[in-house]
């Protein structure tokens, strides 16, 4: 049964200075957690005992791999009305409706295959975004070290000219004619 929202209107009484309220009971239009879940083809695993869903995708993932104070408090944290913990359960996961789907899929091959796990420099500063809000200071270091070599790569002595070039007049007349180009840099 979708879940519902209620709201009350209240009416003035013609012959009395009192007034009545009537409820109007209307179906919420994103229920949460959703009514149905698919189970995601490759993350939902064996001995699941953490569920994250993205939409009506549902995820079952392991707690030991998302230690982290983010997750130890929802994992604790039974909500009134509630009879367990938040992402304890199939029918009741955390939901990331608000993080980009590959990015969330990135994060877990991250967890889940650290040393084999390379990807682009884009991926890595959303790694490092997500990793901030769920509190994963390891995957915050590694993403920051992985940045910086990126960044030394793309800076390397050894690129090509790709900028725009002056020619520096003084410096070609010192050399006998002989054709230099620099980068034009801007100074601080």
């Amino acid at each position: 049964m979708p879940a519902r929202s209620q709201e009350t209107i209240s009416h003035p009484h013609p012959s009395s200075s009192s007034s009545f309220t009537t409820f109007i009971q209307r179906p919420n239009p994103l229920p949460y957690p959703p009514l149905t879940f698919i189970r995601h083809p490759s993350w939902f695993l064996d001995n699941a005992d953490l569920f994250l869903s993205h939409n009506e995708n549902l995820f079952g993932l392991h707690q030991d791999m998302f230690r982290s104070s983010y997750f130890s408090t929802i994992l604790q944290t039974i909500e009134p009305g509630q009879m367990v913990a938040r992402g304890t359960i199939p029918t009741f996961p955390i939901s990331c409706d608000d993080i980009s789907q590959t990015t969330l899929l990135t994060f877990f091959l991250l967890r889940y295959h650290p040393r084999s796990f390379t990807t682009t420099r884009d991926n890595w500063l959303a790694i490092r975004s997500l990793a901030l809000k769920w509190e994963f200071t390891q995957v915050i270091v590694r993403s920051l070290l992985e940045l910086k070599h990126l960044d030394r790569r793309r800076l390397s002595p050894r690129r090509r000219l790709t900028g725009p070039y002056f020619v520096n007049t003084l410096q070609l007349q010192q050399q006998g004619g002989q054709h230099t180009a620099t980068e034009d840099v801007e100074e601080n």
